[in-house]
This record gives structure tokens, sequence and C-alpha cells, in this order.
């Protein structure tokens, strides 16, 4: 039995199939189906199409499609349910389920909504409705029920309907759904026919004892999860492994510090292990356990890490921030459970930022920032910050020398010391000097990674969208050469788009470069350079973009939005993380 293809017809799309006996339910935003009109809803009897038509509004922002999306069906014994972006008309926050009595489309209770802030409440996207334990369930992205937001019941995205009103299942809901790091606060709102894609989650299903969700969220009331959850009856448990290498998402930063030289993620809005909600954790015995449950305060936005060799957690933030912008950035080192201020930066023309910290041989914490009109590299000597030079802009990056003696900074600055220096300077323990000719538009492409080699210094920019750029720039000591081109081995770039690196890391004449790189054939985004050409890294790297690199001694650590690595026979799932183990050379 195959129903026939219907006619191509602007904005018709079927998202849900549900057998029924002989019959197929078909839901979807399609106005007709097989030359039959049949608003959103259609059954295909092995010969015949037979409408049964939702007359419901699309819902809020959803108003890009001419009719009712249906998402889900469900059925239990004869009755039938809908779950999709459509809600009575002039009733916005009232939809989202709907049953059908025969003749028409009606809305299971008061419906269910979504928190939007300070944007207003939006509709309900369900994605999902499944029938488990005798009760019809809903899943997508909602926050409450619907109607008036007064005297609401809260929801974490997932709901039952006791045949009188919506309610969370048992395990609380104190903590929510945790959003994948691509996530808006609020989920679906785009007017799109892509706002499936974007809710955290999007399917639903019953084995009879227990529900499973599934989709892109990082956990659900404190439980992690890495794309599906079950619920056993009395709460969410975790499904697969949850305590190896991969994260729930991708990490802010990830470095290597302490006696034992391990890893450590800051995690901004990912979420390791079993835990959600700590900020930074550390690789041991086979899985990630939490350091810091949270930050320093409230109103800090913390975006940089760094780890002694003597276990010695510092952390970089912006001040808290007000009307007239976020206050003066501060140093904090852990100490126990406690965060203590080692001081603010204050000395510094403008809205000032932390751009990068990292610990030299001596355990000496560096720390680089600025803002468009000063920038700054500060050195930490355990009693006071040591300021290095006066630059006339931002300072960006950073990265030490193997003698642990010099440094090389980059950043959209120009000049340092009344130096002229092109958005990259070095620094030979004394004082300050230029890298020849430096960057060729340090304004526009500023400074995204450096590598500090015994041989070479590498620096990679970011894309200034036609401005004249060294994607990846090595310097031997007398000149600059570009060697991110494909007479080096590396294939140009996938259509418009331009290759962009995050992370080097030089050793034994060797570069190893992970980033945004999509070469139009071969793997991507993680490649070693011996000198001479690129060769991918282990087959590549499976992400959007891979954003930070941290060295141990067995094995290079790879963070970002990364879904798997390898290709072919090597390909392996790991979110969030990866790690490629090195060998005895």
């Amino acid at each position: 039995m195959h129903p026939p293809t219907p006619a191509r017809h602007r904005r018709r799309a079927a998202y849900a199939l549900l057998p029924d006996g002989d019959s197929l339910l078909v839901g979807g935003s399609f106005t007709t189906v097989g030359g039959v009109a049949a608003a959103s809803v259609a059954r295909w009897t092995g010969s015949t199409w037979i409408p049964l038509s939702m007359d419901l509004a699309p819902s809020g922002p959803f108003g890009a499609f001419r009719g009712p999306a249906v998402l889900g069906l469900a059925l239990d014994g004869g009755r039938l349910f809908a779950g999709g972006m459509f809600s009575p008309d002039g009733m916005p926050l009232s939809g989202g389920v709907a049953e059908w009595t025969g003749t028409e489309w009606e809305i299971l209770g008061s419906g269910l909504a979504q928190h939007g802030g300070l944007a207003g409440d939006l509709a309900a996207v369900v994605g999902g409705v499944a029938v488990h334990d005798g009760m019809l369930h809903a899943a997508g992205c909602f926050t409450r029920t619907g109607g008036d937001a007064a005297g609401a019941t809260e929801l974490p995205g997932v709901a039952r309907w006791t045949g009188t009103a919506w309610e969370p299942l048992p395990g609380g809901t104190d903590n929510g759904v945790a959003s994948a790091w691509f996530h808006s606060l609020v989920c679906g709102s785009e007017p799109s026919g892509t706002a499936m894609m974007e809710t955290d989650i999007q399917r639903i299903h019953s084995d009879g004892t227990r529900l499973y969700v599934a989709g892109t969220f990082a956990g659900i009331d404190g439980v992690a999860s890495k794309g599906i959850v079950a619920h056993d009856g009395e709460g969410w448990v975790p499904q697969g492994d949850t305590t190896g290498a991969g994260l729930a998402g991708a990490p802010e930063e990830l470095v290597v510090g302490d006696p034992e030289c391990r890893p450590y993620v800051f995690r901004g809005v990912s979420h390791a292990g079993d835990t959600i909600g700590a900020l930074v954790y550390r690789y041991e015995e086979g899985e990630w356990a939490a350091v810091a449950s949270s930050g320093p305060g409230e109103g800090l936005s913390c975006w940089q890490l760094a780890v002694a060799s003597d276990g010695t957690v510092y952390l970089g933030c912006d001040g808290p921030g007000d009307l007239d912008g976020p206050g003066a950035p501060r140093i904090y080192r852990l100490e126990g459970s406690e965060w203590i201020a080692l001081g603010e930066i204050t000395d510094v023309t403008g809205t000032v930022a932390v751009g990068d910290m990292v610990i030299d041989a001596g355990d000496r914490l560096w720390i680089v920032g600025g803002s468009g009109l000063e920038g700054f590299v500060l050195r930490w000597d355990g009693a006071g910050f040591t300021r290095v030079g006066a630059f006339d802009g931002t300072v960006t990056e950073i990265a030490i020398a193997p003698d642990g003696r010099r440094v090389v900074v980059g950043g959209v600055f120009t000049g340092v010391d009344s130096i002229d220096a092109s958005g990259v300077a070095h620094f030979d323990g004394e004082a300050w000097e230029p890298l020849g000719a430096g960057l060729p538009s340090p304004m526009d492409t500023p400074v995204a990674a450096l590598a500090y080699g015994t041989d070479a210094i590498y620096v990679s920019t970011h894309s200034g969208y036609g401005a004249e750029r060294m994607v990846l720039g090595r310097w031997d000591g007398t000149r600059w050469e570009d060697i991110a081109v494909p007479g080096r081995g590396l294939p140009a770039p996938v259509g418009p788009s331009e290759h962009q690196f995050y992370g080097l890391w030089a050793h034994d004449g060797h570069l190893v470069a992970v980033g945004g790189v999509f070469p139009e054939t071969g793997a991507r985004n993680a490649f070693v350079f011996d000198g001479e050409s690129f060769e991918p890294l282990g087959g590549g790297v499976g992400a959007i973009s891979v954003d930070a690199l941290a060295v141990t001694p067995d094995a290079l650590w790879l963070g970002g939005t990364i879904a798997t690595t390898g290709s072919g026979d090597t390909l392996a799932p790991s979110v969030g993380v990866a790690r490629y183990v090195l060998g005895d050379g």
C-alpha cells in the first residue's frame, strides 16, 4: 500500500506519520494532499485520501505557515491526538495539543505555552505526543500551561494530560530543560519551517515500560542527557554512557594543568558527566568530575580559565554590568570551594575585557585584554599585577615560548611602547619587538590563535569578509608565510566560506591546527602540518568548529561543537570533547 505522491506545492510538508490498522495518518503543514483539500491532517485508506482538516490558527510567530503545523500524532484506542504549532484563532498561548472529535479539532484544556522573557510569552511548539501508562504525554518547547500566565502550572518541556489538566511527570521541575549550546533563550521562535529543529526536546516514545524523549538538550530536571533520556515512572534516568570523555554540549575553555597534567573544562552553557550546573570540571579516572560548582558571584561573565602545574585554578571575568556597560574585569583564584579575588583591572581606558590567560614555566599567570582604545598584558607574581608594555588596542591572544621566558601576543593593535607592531608583537624577556611587518589588516582580521614553537611562531586570524588576511601564518625569524594554501596540501574551502583556525600547538617541527576548516574534499577541522604540507589528524573531526586545543603527555584534547571523530571505519561519536591518543613519537 503506497500513498500517491502529491503534486509539489509551496510550503507543503508532512512531519508526522502514524499507522492505524490498514490506513495511514499523516500530519504536517499542507493544505491539499493527492488533490484533496486537507488542512494539516489526512488519512490514507489505501486508495483514497480522507481529510481530517484542522481549522486552528498557526500560532504566535509561526505565521510563515499558511495554517497549523502538526508535528506529532498519537492514538489512544479510537481517540486521535495531534501536537504541533497551532492554537485557537486569537488565542496564541492556548494551543500545542488538540484532539479530533470526529468533526473538528479541540485544544486539550488550556493548552501549553512558553515563557518568552522581555519579549513576552510565546506559543508552545509540541514536537511529539505519545500515550504512555494510560495517559497522553506531550514533549517539546513549552514551560507552562497555556492561557493567562497567572496561576499557570510550570512544565519542563514534558507533560501529561490527566483527562482534566496538564501536569509535570514525577521527578520535579526545579531545573527544567538544559538547552544545548546553540539554542536561544526561547526555542522555536523563528517564523520558519525549521522551528521543529530549533526546539530542545523533539521526539517522544513509549515502549510500554519507559517513556523516552530525544532531541538536542543537555539535561532535564538535573539528569544529564546526550540527546536521549528516559522516565521510569518515578523520575528521569540517563541513557547510555554518561561518564565518558564526551560532554553534553561544547566547553567554553579547555586547558591542562595540576601535578598530574590533567585536562580541565570551563563549561559555559554545557554540562559534563552526570552533574548539571558545575562551572569547572577535571577529567580523572575516565570521567569528568566537578571542581567548582558555581562562579565567583552574580552579575559576572566569566570567560577565561587557566590551571597552574600545582593545581591552582584561575578564572577571568568581566565585571558586573549596568546601564554604562560591564565593570572592571576581575581575576579569581579557587581555594577549596571558594573563589578569591586577586584584584580588578582598572587602569585601562574604555570598556575593558579579559582576552586570554596562560601559565608560564614558572607557574606565573599572564593575562591579556583591553578595550578598543587600549590593551594590556599583565603578569601575576603572587602578590600583585605587573604591567608589561602599553598597547594602543586590545590584546586578544598570548602564547609562551617553550623556554618559558619569551612571549608572543596578538590582537587589534598597531603598536606597543611606541614601537610599530601590526597585530602581533614579541617580548624577549626585556622589551617588546615587532615580527617583521606583522599582519596585513589587524583591525579587520584580528588574531584568533597563537603557537610558539622551537623553530617558528604561528598565528591564525579571524575572517575579515574580504579584508586582506593571513589565514595561518608562520614566522621563521626573518619572514612571514601563509601556509594555509592548496599548495601546502590544504584544499580550498567549500563555497564562499573561509578556513578558520581557533587552536594551534607547535611541537618538534610539527603544528597541530584545529578550527572551522571545511575543505572542498576530505577530512575537516583538525590537521597536522609537518613543515611542508597538511594532513588530516586521525581522519578529521565532524563539528561545526573545534574551538579549543590542549595537550596532555599522552593525548591531544579538542573542544568545541563536536559530534564525531575520524572517518570511514574509524568514525565514532564524541560529543563536545574529543581525545586523540599520541603515539610513542
